[in-house]
């Protein structure tokens, strides 16, 4: 869509650029086209102002984006540190886990030692019974009398054997469950060492996490400095663009310069051109004084030749005969004031002569000068073409630019695009990273809890132990009460061998009964005690356990889920590299695309302003014809007028000379001679210098006159009377010129 765009908005640049060109090379004369060129320099800087605000408005973005980078630097930084202490707390832990072990090891051994004394001594006491019991019978089988009481005493201990078996076999059982309370704190401890496992696994994820998440950052980090390029690429093309308004502003000038020189060129050339046409027109008039001179030089040759001829006929005949002798001296006057006319306009013919060397050097130094004003007209041409060129390749510069101004907003288009999409990974980074956190909190409340529980279990562990021991120290004292109690029941044996027995001796055994019996008591509410104490243990194991499966069913989801999103977010990454490298691929398509038919357009553009500029010298150069045979047929008409004007004004004077004087044919020779020379058709009263006309001069007098009377048929065509005037003149050239124009804006628009 972005190509799309610039591909229409460079379309209508170019037409734009086309319609300006056009007006700017059909009216380079008119004020319009520099009202135009002031309009698109309003535009263009308005422009420069829209570019100069998008870029403060892109440094804004990229200052809020370099803050956003900062804020990402310190949190990154945050949660570097934080993952170095959740570090630290895992491995003090581990440590503080490991001592726990080790001291559970300890206590485990110590247990077992006490387990093995404990069974020793059981042993001895079995065979310490079975001693008295095989010295009970052998004192039975010596001693009758006292059966009855040591069978007594035989069943009593018997029943102190049984009661000791019982709590051996109870102590026994304790010992068991001891053993499978140790055997279910090993297997504590393995579940734990599985979570520290488990820990240490999630640590290297988050680890793994972190570093992905760094690598982002890094990314981030050389986004950030492809955009610091970017926008010193943007500053130094914004600094061409400057560059290029200024010298849009100094071409500017200049064509408002060179359309000033040239309007003043072209008005020193109209100048130019109506003193050119005013001296032609005065050439032409001279040229045809000058063939006029000649005309009657050569008619007064002719008469001075028939006139001589008159005068040798005429000596011949006054040789022959005297009576002419009057008329020759008439002769001979009229050939004297002949001869001084003759001489006077001789004279005339050479101040014409010398007028006319003149005329021929100020028509050379027109010509110089006219030679000179083409020149500075080419110059100017040439000027004008230069600058043109230049507004061309500013223009192409322009566009150029613009060009590369709207892919630079496309590319970065794409990378706030990216940077967003960027943004979006962080904000779910850190969305997982909060997750994360907020798991690892739960984890460590839940390992918390777990140590304040072990903590339980090992304080009521090791309380039961002191129990044990304290048992096991009150077995020892009633041992050593029994082993005392067997050394007076020796003591007493021996007595009743040497002496018979007495009645203290029962009462004495039943306070030790009573004594045992309260004993006994005492070891049965401790060993309830103990049982239930093992049953509220078991109880909070199961619990234990209970909630350490829960946990481990919660920490498996949660990495299932943690894979499934690295996963999703490496498809994400991969596929916004995909993308980006199709973009680049596109974007790199589309400009040399661009180009090939920037310069495709360019060439044909060319062709059809040369080809344009062709027609345009065509049609200029059919029209400047069309305008000198204009012109040469007004001069003619002119010329015409002048003519017939001078024809009637001698035709007033020679009436009036021959009202006057009639009788003198020779002046009215003369005058019919003036008036043959005056006229400028050919064969118009030139035939009448014979000498026939002498002698019988009154026909073509009355024809003359004939002539005078009747209508000139020369004069009915031309219907106007005044010469034009300069300003009407001017007004029609300008209506030429406008016509021109218009012809040539009529071209440039076909």
């Amino acid at each position: 869509m972005n190509s799309k765009l610039t591909l229409i908005e460079l379309e209508k640049e170019r037409n734009g650029l086309r319609n300006s060109v056009e007006e700017a090379r059909g009216a380079l004369m008119s004020e319009e086209a520099e009202k135009e060129l002031q309009a698109r320099i309003l535009d263009l800087e308005q422009e420069r102002n829209m570019l100069r605000n998008n870029l403060e408005e892109v440094e804004r973005d990229s200052s809020g984006l370099q803050r956003d980078l900062e804020h990402m630097k310190v949190v990154s930084e945050r949660i570097i540190e934080e993952n170095k202490n959740l570090q630290e707390q895992n491995s003090q832990q581990k440590e503080e886990k490991e001592k726990e072990m080790e001291n559970v090891e300890k206590e485990r051994k110590q247990l077992q030692d006490q387990l093995t004394e404990k069974e020793s001594l059981i042993s001895q006491m079995k065979n310490e019974i079975a001693a008295l019991q095989e010295s009970a019978a052998e004192s039975a089988a010596s001693e009758e009398n006292a059966a009855s009481q040591k069978t007594d005493k035989a069943a009593l201990l018997e029943e102190e054997l049984k009661t000791k078996d019982e709590k051996m076999n109870k102590m026994k059982a304790v010992a068991i469950k001891a053993k499978k309370e140790l055997d279910i704190s090993k297997k504590e401890v393995a579940s734990l060492k599985e979570e520290v496992e488990s820990l240490k696994t999630e640590r290297e994820k988050t680890n793994s996490s972190m570093k992905d998440i760094i690598h982002g950052a890094e990314g981030y980090k050389n986004l950030q400095i492809d955009y610091d390029r970017q926008t010193e690429q943007l500053d130094k093309e914004r600094e061409k663009v400057e560059a290029a308004e200024k010298q849009i502003t100094e071409l500017t000038k200049r064509l408002s310069s060179a359309v000033a020189q040239n309007e003043a060129m072209h008005s020193e050339k109209e100048d130019l051109l109506a003193g050119i046409e005013t001296v032609r027109s005065t050439l032409r008039q001279l040229e045809t004084q000058n063939q006029e001179l000649q005309r009657q030089s050569n008619s007064y040759e002719q008469d001075l030749l028939a006139e001589r001829a008159v005068k040798e006929q005429k000596m011949k005949e006054a040789q022959q005969n005297s009576l002419l002798d009057m008329e020759m001296a008439d002769y001979e006057r009229l050939v004297k004031e002949l001869n001084a006319k003759l001489s006077g306009k001789d004279e005339s013919v050479k101040e014409l002569k010398a007028q006319i060397c003149t005329m021929t050097q100020r028509e050379e130094t027109l010509k110089q000068e006219i030679e000179a004003l083409k020149l500075q007209q080419d110059q100017g041409e040439e000027k004008t073409s230069k600058i043109k060129q230049l507004l061309v390749k500013t223009k192409k510069d322009l566009a150029d630019a613009k060009k590369q101004e709207s892919s630079l907003l496309v590319q970065q288009a794409s990378l706030k695009g990216e940077l967003e999409g960027i943004h979006q990974q962080l904000e779910t980074s850190k969305i997982e990273m909060c997750e994360v956190t907020a798991e690892c909190h739960r984890l460590q409340e839940q390992l918390r809890s777990a140590q304040e529980q072990q903590q339980k279990t090992s304080s009521s562990l090791q309380q039961h132990i002191i129990s044990l021991q304290q048992e096991s120290d009150t077995l020892k004292q009633r041992q050593a009460e029994f082993d005392s109690y067997k050394v007076r029941v020796h003591n007493v044996l021996k007595q009743q061998k040497s002496k018979t027995t007495n009645p203290s001796d029962g009462d004495a055994g039943k306070i030790e009964r009573e004594q045992l019996s309260s004993q006994v008591e005492l070891l049965r509410s401790k060993l309830t005690e103990s049982q239930q104490n093992l049953q509220s243990i078991t109880a909070e194991l199961q619990q234990l356990q209970a909630e350490h499966d829960t946990l481990l069913e919660r920490h498996n989801k949660i990495l299932q889920e943690t894979i499934s999103k690295e996963a999703e977010l490496r498809e994400r990454v991969l596929s916004l590299q995909s993308e980006n490298v199709t973009l680049q691929a596109d974007l790199s398509q589309a400009q040399a695309d661009l180009s090939s038919r920037v310069e495709t357009q360019r060439q044909t553009y060319r062709e059809q302003l040369r080809k344009l500029q062709d027609d345009h010298r065509t049609t200029v150069e059919t029209l400047q014809g069309q305008l000198t045979r204009v012109e040469e047929q007004l001069f003619h008409l002119q010329s015409q007028n002048m003519l017939v004007q001078s024809g009637r004004k001698s035709l007033s004077s020679d009436s009036q000379r021959r009202n006057t004087d009639q009788s003198q044919s020779g002046l009215g020779i003369m005058a019919l001679s003036d008036l043959q020379s005056m006229a400028r058709e050919e064969g118009e009263g030139m035939e009448t210098t014979e000498t026939e006309s002498l002698s019988p001069a009154v026909a073509p007098l009355t024809s003359f006159e004939h002539l005078l009377t009747s209508p000139d048929p020369k004069q009915e065509p031309f219907v106007w009377n005044v010469e034009p005037t300069k300003e009407e003149l001017t007004q029609k050239l300008n209506t030429a010129t406008r016509s021109m124009e218009h012809m040539n804006s009529l071209l440039h628009e076909t």
